[in-house]
C-alpha cells in the first residue's frame, strides 16, 4: 500500500488498526510542544495534538507550524490525517495536510523502531514537513498468541494436571500398580483404535448392510 501511495500519489484516511500495532504513547507532547529551527526556519510540532493556544502560533487544530520572523504558517490539521506502515517494517507514519492551498502542505511523522527516543526534522520546505522519531514506538507490537494456541496450552496444561494428581491417588490411596496407575488407563489405550475406526468410517461405510429374513418378501 505504501508503494502505491507513493507511486500514484492516492491516500486514504488513516485506518485505526494501523495504529493498533503500535504503542505510540509516549510521542504526544502534553502540555509542551516541539521546537525549534532547522535552516533559516523554526518550528513548533506535536504529534496528533494541536499546538496550544498559549504557543506563539495557534490555529484550531493545527498540529505543526513552521514560523519565520514573526509569521506562523500551519502545515497540517488534525482533521485530514493520514498513515501507512513504512515499508521494510520499519515502522509506521502519520500525516496531517492543510488542502486549502494550490499546493497542499503536510507535516509528516516518520515513527522509526529504535531502542532510545530521539526526534529530529530531516526536512522542511515550502510544502512538505519531515519529522524523524526513532524510538520503540516505531517497533511494532508482537502479534501474541491466537485462540488456537491458546486452547492448545490450555488443553495439555489441564492434561498434565490431570495425570499429576490421578497418579499419586491410584499408586498410593488405592493401591494400584504398574499402568493402573495412570487415571482410566484402558481409555487412553484404546484411544488410537478408536482414532483408526473413526477413519475407516470417512472411507468407508461403518456398517455393511446383511442378508437376513425380511417377512415383506
Amino acid at each position: 500500500m505504501f508503494i502505491f501511495n507513493l507511486i500514484f500519489g492516492v491516500y486514504c484516511a488513516c485506518d485505526p488498526k494501523i495504529l493498533k500495532n503500535y504503542d505510540l504513547r509516549g510521542i504526544t507532547a502534553e502540555g509542551w510542544y516541539y521546537n525549534g529551527t532547522e535552516d533559516i526556519f523554526g518550528y513548533m510540532a506535536n504529534f496528533r495534538k494541536e499546538i496550544p493556544q498559549t504557543a506563539a502560533c495557534y490555529e484550531e487544530g493545527c498540529t505543526f507550524f513552521r514560523t519565520v520572523a514573526s509569521t506562523c504558517e500551519c502545515y497540517g490539521l488534525l482533521s485530514d490525517e493520514n498513515c501507512d506502515e513504512l515499508p521494510n517494517n520499519e515502522g509506521v507514519y502519520v500525516e496531517h495536510q492543510r488542502k486549502e492551498f494550490a499546493t497542499p502542505h503536510t507535516a509528516r511523522w516518520n515513527i522509526r523502531c529504535g531502542k532510545k527516543a530521539d526526534i529530529v526534522v530531516t526536512g522542511m520546505d515550502t510544502m512538505t514537513i519531515q519529522i524523524d522519531w526513532r524510538g520503540p514506538q516505531g517497533c511494532a507490537k508482537g502479534g501474541g498468541l491466537g485462540w488456537g494456541w491458546l486452547f492448545i496450552i490450555i488443553l495439555f496444561s489441564s492434561l498434565a494436571l490431570f495425570f499429576a494428581i490421578g497418579i499419586p491417588i491410584n499408586a498410593c490411596g488405592r493401591k494400584k500398580s504398574g499402568i493402573e496407575v495412570v487415571p482410566f488407563v484402558y481409555f487412553w489405550v484404546g484411544i488410537p483404535r478408536m482414532v483408526m475406526e473413526g477413519v475407516k468410517c470417512l472411507f468407508s461405510p461403518c456398517r455393511k448392510k446383511q442378508r437376513g429374513f425380511d417377512p415383506l418378501e
